[in-house]
């Protein structure tokens, strides 16, 4: 089945299609800690012992301010897209986004997922998978428009990116 992806921050909109093959690996499960109590307001993350030739969530603008996506597919499902250069169109069209997707069961219970998705200047996403990582959730929301906010750190190949998310400042 083809989908069409649309991330839009600000005023500038990237723009991929994904296909998604029945043999595809779904993602793995990354760990889901209780809140610790501690506040978070904003959202914040940097990317650590990562290569300078590899495209991260924190890359092509790394002065530019940590941004927050939320988007809303399916019922119960709420994917949180982190990255600095997902509203830039850069020289070669490359970009690259930390997506978090929260699954909530009717039960109360939370899973997530992670990923990397790069944007080639095709605008077509490739998918790599954390070695591991954690999600804190503050606030929980099963919708784009409720406040999503907590803390994260995901493990790659290339190294790690963490900090805070708070959909209240959401582009």
């Amino acid at each position: 089945m083809n989908r069409l992806v649309i991330i839009a921050l600000g005023s500038v909109a990237v723009v991929g299609a994904c296909a998604s093959s029945p043999g595809s690996e779904p993602a793995p499960n990354i760990e889901v800690r209780r809140s610790s109590g501690v506040p978070v307001s904003g959202t914040a993350f940097s990317c650590t012992d990562h290569a300078s030739t590899t495209l991260t969530p924190c890359e092509v603008y790394p002065s530019q301010r940590s941004a927050l996506a939320v988007r809303s597919d399916a019922q119960g499902v709420v994917d949180l897209v982190l990255s600095r250069n997902i509203s830039w169109i850069t020289v070669d069209g490359a970009a690259a986004a930390a997506v978090v997707s929260l699954q909530f069961l009717l039960e109360g219970e939370i899973l997530a997922t992670a990923r990397q998705d790069t944007y080639t200047a095709l605008g077509i996403p490739a998918a790599q998978y954390p070695r591991g990582g954690w999600i804190e959730p503050v606030a929980a929301s099963r919708t784009a428009e409720g406040r999503n906010a907590g803390r994260f750190s995901l493990s790659f190949d290339w190294g790690t990116v963490s900090g805070t998310y708070d959909s209240a400042d959401a582009q």
